[in-house]
């Protein structure tokens, strides 16, 4: 089969690295690209992008992981609460929300099942600087820039073809590094997005790698969503041995998207005995968020936990339940809690709430 020569292809990759090389640099980097299959899903982006006079949203589709999803935009948050978010909808030049709905609620769309995902890259003068996931019943304006269709494509080829472009978004830092990394990000969302069987080894790479801490974590939000038991095990190991505490953050975020019964026993576990007062902290946040009033018992024993930080977000998660449970549990510990910190913010958050009994309980301590 005949192959581009790493010189045909060369400019193209070149300006994925996003900064201003010399031209010795350039011959050097030439050098050291690997050739493609002509006709390959890489090859035809390539084309794509050069053959543009000037901006150009490549498109393409792969199976999608979630058919249930929904994966959309939306440029107002007005308009499209008031279209009741089935008829959101952006412009792909401006900056947009992106909404990611399970077809239920008030974000839902249609239940339709989704089989495919369409895949946009935007480029310009060969340089790719974004990638963007959406629902083939999402309605985008591409603002006026040509769209260059590419059909269907092999979702395994297009893993590696976007995770090579994290990397050379990633090559480019030094340039533009605060732009990179949205830019690596929203690659890392398109990989996710992917019914293939690398999909899952392609963000474990970039969450074990080491790369910028803000790509490690974006990586690790969505192994946590997308990866099931093989990305809760990446993740466990990630969170045990972090430094960071904002990557532990990631990882623990994207273990509580998933729904399986596994994924809040995780979210259990480190709650209740991390030796890592942030990781419990924020493991009980999501478990409150995730399991409701089935954690209220966990989030009362975390009351007494010996670090201040997790003891305040144990009563702030307490205020999130139901009013029926919350405001019972808070005059309790209001009352009765041996620590003076819990009993502050158990007051403040019954302050908050604005139920009657909170306010009835309130007055009688003022009254005394």
């Amino acid at each position: 089969m005949r192959q581009f020569s790493a010189h045909a292809i060369a400019p193209f990759v070149l300006l994925l690295l996003g900064c201003q090389a010399t031209e010795a640099e350039q011959r050097s980097t030439a050098n050291r690209v690997e050739a493609v299959d002509e006709g390959s899903l890489a090859a035809r982006i390539g084309e794509a992008a050069r053959s543009a006079s000037g901006a150009v949203w490549i498109t393409y589709e792969v199976p999608v992981n979630d058919t249930k999803a929904f994966l959309c935009c939306f440029d107002s948050f007005d308009v499209a609460r008031k279209n009741g978010w089935r008829n959101a909808g952006c412009t792909l030049e401006e900056s947009s929300s992106f909404i990611s709905s399970d077809g239920s609620g008030e974000w839902s769309a249609p239940a339709v099942e989704r089989t495919d995902v369409v895949i946009h890259l935007r480029a310009e003068n060969g340089l790719i600087r974004e990638a963007r996931s959406f629902s083939k019943g999402c309605r985008i304006d591409a603002g006026g820039v040509a769209i260059e269709r590419l059909g269907p494509a092999d979702p395994e080829e297009s893993v590696r073809f976007l995770s090579r472009l994290v990397d050379q978004i990633d090559a480019g830092r030094p340039c533009r590094a605060r732009s990179n990394d949205e830019e690596a990000q929203s690659v890392i969302t398109a990989i996710a997005m992917h019914r293939a069987k690398n999909m899952i080894a392609a963000l474990t790479s970039i969450v074990t790698s080491d790369r910028d801490e803000e790509i490690r974590g974006h990586a690790a939000f969505w192994l946590g969503a997308k990866g099931g038991s093989e990305g809760r095990e990446v993740l466990t190991r990630l969170i045990d041995s972090a430094i960071s505490s904002e990557l532990r953050e990631e990882a623990i975020a994207g273990i509580a998207q998933d729904e399986s019964d596994a994924a809040a026993e995780l979210l259990l576990q480190l709650a209740r005995g991390h030796e890592v007062a942030s990781v419990r902290e924020h493991a009980l946040f999501w478990l409150a968020e995730k399991a409701g009033e089935k954690a209220a018992s966990e989030l009362e024993q975390a009351t007494d936990d010996p670090d201040e930080d997790v003891r305040e977000m144990a009563v702030f998660s307490i205020s999130r339940l139901p009013p029926d449970k919350s405001v019972p549990m808070l005059i309790d510990l209001a009352k009765s809690h041996k620590s003076s910190g819990v009993r502050e913010q158990s007051l403040f958050w019954l302050g908050q709430s604005g139920d009657p009994r909170a306010l009835d309980f309130i007055e009688e301590i003022l009254m005394r």
